[in-house]
């Protein structure tokens, strides 16, 4: 799995492999480095299931249902009331749990999840028109990922 926003790129290997989070360590960096906050969240019991990149923020969906973000969510994006800036996985209290979600989608200011039928579930953040312009694209991919 492997995603991107305009500062950051985001990419975890399979299971098998010793998957880790690997991402560029600072803005324009040469190399591709391993995410510390990324390799503790899939060193638990939780097994990383989708990515989504924003904007300026990252949003992983787990096995049982969570979302962890982190970036930048002063328009909310982040699903995490008075969070204008988290640097490492937080849980997103508005995103978290719903047992229908297959995908999470993230745009420019939004996060979304999504259900196996391709309908918004929940969603953080500016997503009126974001929705609308760039939520097809996150769901060829998912149906092309066999997510949905």
């Amino acid at each position: 799995m492997a995603g991107c926003d305009r500062w950051q790129q985001l990419g975890l290997g399979s299971p098998g492999a010793g998957a880790a989070g690997y991402t560029w360590a600072s803005i324009w960096q040469s190399s591709f480095k391993k995410n510390s906050a990324i390799a503790s969240l899939m060193a638990g019991d939780e097994r990383i299931v989708d990515v989504a990149l924003g904007g300026d923020h990252t949003a992983v969906l787990t096995s049982s249902k969570n979302v962890y973000c982190w970036g930048r969510g002063g328009q909310g994006q982040l699903g995490v009331a008075g969070a204008p800036f988290v640097s490492a996985p937080m849980k997103s209290t508005k995103l978290s749990g719903d047992p229908a979600v297959r995908v999470i989608c993230a745009l420019r200011d939004c996060t979304a999840t999504v259900n196996e039928d391709g309908n918004v579930i929940n969603s953080a953040g500016k997503c009126e028109k974001v929705l609308v312009e760039g939520f097809k694209e996150c769901l060829r991919a998912a149906k092309h990922n066999k997510l949905i």
